[in-house]
């Protein structure tokens, strides 16, 4: 597909209905899972890192243990097979809040004051 401009992302995010993200490596932190979770996708994901801590409250998901191309299709197959019951699943999760630029910027300038003034 290739690079989008940010300012098209959120088009993408619209026009899909499940997001894949297979890492092979250890994921510490990753926006466009968040972004997938505020657009209400069904989210598949590899165990990986802070991938499964983002995803622990979200309710449309399937984490995969040992990502693997054929282990993927397989997970894929079995949810375009039971589609007209999980699309009808799909709306906003609030888990996804906590993660607002707002209340992140607040929390570490917060957890900054805190340091400067042990310092």
């Amino acid at each position: 597909m290739g690079w989008t401009p940010k300012d098209k992302v959120h088009e993408l995010y619209i026009a899909s209905d499940i997001y894949v993200i297979p890492s092979l490596w250890h994921e510490a932190f990753s926006i466009t899972t968040l972004e997938a979770m505020a657009a209400g996708l069904f989210i598949v994901a590899s165990d990986r890192g802070g991938i499964v801590e983002i995803l622990e409250r979200y309710p449309r998901k399937i984490i995969i243990k040992d990502v693997s191309a054929i282990r993927l299709a397989a997970v894929l197959k079995n949810i375009v097979m039971r589609w007209d019951n999980l699309r009808l699943e799909r709306k906003f999760c609030s888990h996804v809040i906590s993660f607002d630029w707002y209340r992140i910027t607040s929390k570490v300038e917060k957890l900054y004051k805190v340091v400067v003034n042990v310092s």
